[in-house]
């Protein structure tokens, strides 16, 4: 399934496959991080790597805890 056919799945338009973005981190409430990329977009949100190493996260991004990298707001 490609990013553009499965956006509706997220509740997040304009976020694709690719894109990089910061995530909400768990341990300090209100904080974002960044250096993360969209891997792929499933049911329920998000699969996300980090960009420098590539290493996939083992969780699923909800919608709200990503958002786009701020130099690459659209």
């Amino acid at each position: 399934m490609d990013s553009h056919s499965s956006e509706w799945m997220t509740g997040r338009p304009g976020v694709l496959a690719g894109d990089t973005v910061e995530v909400r981190t768990r341990y300090q409430t209100g904080q974002w991080a960044h250096g993360y990329e969209i891997v792929d977009i499933v049911p329920g949100g998000y699969r996300v790597c980090r960009r420098g190493s590539r290493e996939l996260l083992p969780e699923v991004f909800e919608p709200d805890d990503v958002r786009l990298d701020g130099d690459q707001q659209r």
